[in-house]
C-alpha cells in the first residue's frame, strides 16, 4: 500500500515490483490456478493504443471499466502489469469493504461531499451484485469495537455526523471482545480482493520501464516493446515514484502485514464470527475479516499495535518499501496472537 507524506523530508524509494520472491497473500495462494495469473489478451505487445493503464489493481481495473462503460469509449485500452494479475497492495489487503465511520466521514465528507461519501462502499456492492462477480462476497453488520475512553470520544464527532446524513449506525451491547467500551454496528462487508478482475487487452510480466513524451503523445517503454499512447493512467500504488520521480516526497511505499487465523472450536461452526470488525484504541485498529462465505479463517489487517515495529524495520533500509517478500512479521503476529487470547478469550 502507500501514504500520504506527513513531511517533506520523506522521499520514497524507487524500485520495481519484485520479479522473483514476491510474497503470496491468503487470497493469491487460493487463485493459483486462475488462468488470468500470467494472462496475455495478444501474443505480441500493441504498438499503439487509445490508453495504456499501467497496472492491474483495483485502481486500474475502475479506471478500465469506468473507460469501457463510457457513452465514447476508447477503441483500444491496454493494461500492463509487471508481474501476476492483481499481484500488488489489492491482492494483499484484509479484504474488508466498509465506510470509514469512525476515523474519516466527516474529513470525506468535506473534501467530496456528503453525498459523495457515502457512496463509496454502496457503489461497490451494487456492482458486485449486478455484474455477479465471483468475489465471495459478504454483506452484513461490521462492528466498531471501541477499547478505550479516547477512542470512544473520538469516534463520537463522525458517527454522529454518518448518522445525520442518513447512514444506520447502532449501538449494540455485544461484540465478544473483553474489554470493550462502546460497540456500533452499520452496514458492511468482505470480499475476495483478488476475483475482482476486468477483463480488456492485458499483459502480465510486462513492466513498464519508462514513459517518455508530452501531453499529446506518450512512448511507453518495456522490455517487450514500446506502445505509443495519448493517454497513460499510472496506477502503480506505491511504485509510483518510480516511473514519476516527482511523486517521491509525496507518495510513500508503507508495507503492511495481514495474518491469517484458523479460528478454535469455541469460535468455529455454530460459534463462528458472523460480522466484520475493526477493534480501535489509541494503540492502533485491527481490521478483522472473518470467511464465513468460503473456508472460515480469520483475516486480521490494519494496524496493530506493534506496526510501529515494521515500521522501523522498514526505515532501517528504504529498498524495504518496495520489497514484498516479507512474511511471518513476528511483532505483528504477536499482536494478533494477543488479541486472540486476550480480547477474544480463545
Amino acid at each position: 500500500m502507500a501514504r500520504v507524506a506527513v513531511s517533506s523530508d520523506e522521499k520514497s524509494a524507487a524500485g520495481f515490483p519484485l520479479q522473483r520472491g514476491m510474497g503470496l497473500s491468503h487470497w493469491q495462494q487460493t487463485t493459483r490456478a486462475n488462468p488470468l495469473l500470467n494472462h496475455r489478451s495478444t501474443a505480441d505487445l500493441p504498438t499503439g493504443a487509445d490508453v495504456v493503464v499501467i497496472g492491474s489493481g483495483i485502481s486500474g481495473a475502475v479506471a478500465a471499466l469506468s473507460l469501457l462503460q463510457d457513452a465514447n469509449p476508447p477503441r483500444s485500452i491496454v493494461m500492463l502489469e509487471a508481474r501476476e494479475l492483481c499481484s500488488g497492495a489489492t491482492g494483499k489487503n484484509a479484504g474488508h469493504c466498509k465506510p470509514d465511520v469512525w476515523r474519516g466521514f466527516c474529513r470525506y465528507a468535506e473534501r467530496v461531499g456528503v453525498t459523495q461519501a457515502m457512496k463509496t462502499w454502496e457503489a461497490l456492492v451494487d456492482y458486485i451484485t449486478k455484474e455477479k462477480v465471483d468475489c465471495d462476497v459478504w454483506v452484513g453488520k461490521t462492528l466498531d469495537v471501541l477499547m478505550d475512553d479516547e477512542s470512544v470520544r473520538a469516534a463520537a464527532v463522525n458517527f454522529e455526523a454518518f448518522k445525520a446524513a442518513g447512514g444506520n449506525v447502532s449501538p449494540i451491547d455485544i461484540s465478544r471482545i473483553h474489554g470493550a467500551k462502546a460497540v456500533y454496528a452499520w452496514n458492511a462487508s468482505t470480499l475476495h480482493p483478488f476475483k475482482l478482475g476486468l477483463g480488456l487487452n492485458l499483459q502480465t510480466w510486462t513492466p513498464a520501464t519508462s514513459v517518455e513524451g508530452s501531453a499529446n503523445q506518450w512512448v511507453v517503454r518495456t522490455e517487450r516493446g514500446s506502445i505509443s499512447t495519448p493517454t497513460v493512467i499510472h496506477a502503480t500504488n506505491g511504485f509510483a515514484g518510480t516511473l514519476l520521480p516527482e511523486t517521491r516526497s509525496v507518495i510513500i511505499p508503507t508495507p503492511h502485514m495481514c495474518d491469517r487465523v484458523v479460528p478454535p472450536a469455541s469460535f468455529s461452526g455454530s460459534f463462528a464470527l458472523q460480522n466484520s470488525y475493526a477493534v480501535i484504541s489509541t494503540k492502533g485498529m485491527y481490521s478483522i475479516n472473518p470467511r464465513s462465505t468460503s473456508d472460515g479463517v480469520i483475516l486480521f489487517g490494519g494496524t496493530s499495535p506493534n506496526i510501529h515495529k515494521l515500521e522501523e524495520y522498514v526505515a532501517r533500509d528504504h529498498k524495504r518499501q518496495v520489497d514484498d517478500s516479507l512474511i511471518n512479521f513476528k511483532p505483528v503476529t504477536d499482536a494478533v496472537r494477543e488479541l486472540g487470547t486476550n480480547g477474544f478469550r480463545w
